[in-house]
């Protein structure tokens, strides 16, 4: 693609816009008026001379749907380094608006950065200036997952040193300098297992690592208890709504219901009949079922949610989740970039939907930053003190 070639450029511009005008199952509720969208952008996407200007501008057409499924992929190089190719080895969360650190790698153990301390600075700029800066090149459907995604991004750099300024526990600001690492090969570590069992009447199943017939081995091992926690704060390995059917429900119950577009008349949307989960099953478990959720549960975590929630004796615990419920459908755009939207609306049986809302929460629950000092899990304190009710 030529980048003084307007045409190629407008063509990228029309097609996302079509796309979205005729397929996206939620224009109504992106927040903006969407033929303005398109008279805002034209300009916008006209001037651009480079690919770094195309993608950065076509990186905030796709923002405007608020869309946590729409983010960019096969940007190129070029879109990596501007938003830095290495990161300290830490993870941070923001909580209550403030960016702590969750983890820390071996690699800067002694450097005076402890989980718990907050950051207040970033290379001598202040945290809450930054978070504009970052907002908008973050695709997201909701507040949360804005966060959630610019505490994965606000570390990057090109440095081979990162400047930090900690609010340590005590109030006091310390200033510590860390060495960075690839971006790309950076993971927090977390080693959840499986499942395990809070004392003898609870148990935990974590869906990210387990399969199919370990569900089985776990479910016949927790039958007795007097409640499972499900920690659906991750995406599900083969922990889906047809594995847990057969587990949880004593019969059928709806519990979501589709909006799809008609290929025969684009624009045109059909509310399909509720779908149901479960069959008529004497055996299933009888215990109660804790379900944990926050910003980190999308997509597929989402629609689980919705599912085990019709289980009896069931809550939803935790805080809002990242309103990305449903399939995802991809298209490709001039210029090499690759991007998504949720492709079909997802709603209760009652009409209420998910949509940049997230799933509905049944206790409130969330980290402090004196929890996360203490290496504890007010969700999982909750999901216990419901279980123990």
């Amino acid at each position: 693609m030529q980048w003084n070639d307007d045409g190629m450029k407008l063509l990228a511009l029309f097609r996302y816009w079509n796309m979205i005008n005729y397929f996206f199952p939620y224009k109504d509720i992106i927040g903006k008026n969407w033929d303005g969208v398109l008279k805002e952008y034209i300009p916008k996407i006209v001037r651009t001379k480079d690919d770094l200007g195309y993608k950065l501008a076509m990186m905030e057409l796709v923002k405007e749907i608020n869309d946590s499924h729409a983010a960019l992929s096969d940007f190129g190089n070029i879109t990596e380094e501007f938003f830095g190719l290495s990161t300290p080895p830490i993870a941070t969360r923001f909580i209550d608006d403030q960016l702590a650190i969750t983890f820390v790698g071996n690699q800067i153990s002694a450097s005076g950065a402890e989980v718990g301390d907050v950051i207040t600075e970033i290379d001598h700029k202040k945290v809450s200036e930054l978070i504009n800066d970052k907002a908008k090149y973050t695709i997201s459907s909701n507040r949360a997952t804005l966060l959630r995604d610019i505490s994965f991004s606000i570390l990057r750099t090109n440095e081979d040193f990162m400047i930090l300024t900690l609010k340590k526990s005590n109030g006091k600001a310390v200033t510590v300098s860390l060495k960075t690492v690839p971006y790309e090969t950076f993971m927090e570590e977390k080693n959840i297992p499986i499942s395990k069992e809070f004392g003898q009447n609870i148990g935990y199943i974590y869906p990210a690592v387990i399969t199919k017939d370990e569900i089985k081995t776990v479910m016949k091992k927790f039958t007795n208890k007097k409640g499972i926690i499900i920690d659906l704060r991750c995406y599900p390995k083969e922990f889906s709504a047809e594995v847990i059917s057969k587990y949880f429900f004593p019969d059928t119950r709806e519990f979501v219901q589709f909006k799809a577009t008609s290929l025969q008349h684009p624009g045109k949307f059909e509310v399909k009949a509720p779908q149901k989960i479960g069959k008529i099953n004497s055996n299933y478990y009888k215990g109660k079922v804790a379900i944990l959720v926050d910003e980190t549960t999308q997509s597929a975590s989402e629609f689980l949610t919705m599912a085990l929630r019709t289980a009896p004796k069931s809550a939803v615990v935790g805080s809002q989740t990242a309103g990305a419920d449903g399939d995802l459908c991809k298209m490709s755009l001039p210029g090499g970039i690759t991007t998504a939207i949720s492709g079909s609306g997802i709603y209760y049986p009652n009409g209420k939907g998910t949509q940049r809302t997230g799933i509905t929460i049944d206790i409130l629950a969330k980290p402090t930053l004196q929890s996360v000092r203490n290496g504890e899990d007010p969700l999982i304190q909750k999901a216990i003190e419901f279980i123990n009710q």
